[in-house]
């Protein structure tokens, strides 16, 4: 049996040949949040390149990008890098590794249960998962309030009409991934 590289295995579950990044730098130059990653874009391919899966799990890096796929649409050689960044953190809540950035972490996983849920995002259930599981009850309070007087927010979820739909997406989603 032929062992693979993590490098490979990221490659392959990605579907991106990521040893095409010959480190040219706009990746990162585009990207809207570089300031507070720990590695820039192209920075975290190499520690792929170099096989360092630590190094990579570790990383706020994937956590903190927003997936705009700005990264990617520079890119010269045509590397997702969003989507590359998709897999690394798969792979870091499948192997029940700690999250370097947990809160973002929780953020996701509540946006999912409600578009899941409800067909749409419910930003006041949103909110409550994400106060409760991090702790921040008061933090933003008053912003918060700020949107109840202005009636952005509302209180009751709204279900979109085919909402079997969207339940089906999520489950094929999830047997894909097995």
């Amino acid at each position: 049996m032929v062992e693979t590289s993590y490098s490979q295995e990221i490659a392959a579950k990605s579907r991106q040949n990521i040893s095409l990044c010959y480190q040219c730098k706009k990746c990162a130059s585009g990207c809207p949040v570089s300031d507070i990653m720990e590695q820039q874009n192209y920075e975290l391919l190499r520690l792929i390149l170099w096989n360092r899966r630590d190094a990579v799990l570790a990383s706020n890096t994937p956590w903190v990008c927003v997936s705009c796929k700005t990264c990617s649409a520079r890119c010269p050689n045509g590397i997702d890098i969003a989507r590359v960044f998709d897999v690394v953190k798969e792979e870091v809540i499948d192997s029940r590794l700690p999250i370097s950035e947990r809160k973002i972490a929780v953020f996701n996983a509540a946006f999912l249960r409600m578009v899941r849920q409800y067909g749409r995002a419910f930003e006041m259930g949103l909110f409550g998962i994400y106060k409760f599981k991090t702790g921040t009850f008061l933090q933003d309070a008053r912003l918060g309030l700020e949107f109840i007087k202005r009636s952005k927010l509302n209180f009751l979820p709204h279900r979109i009409n085919r909402i079997g739909e969207i339940r089906r997406i999520f489950d094929r989603t999830r047997e894909n991934k097995t």
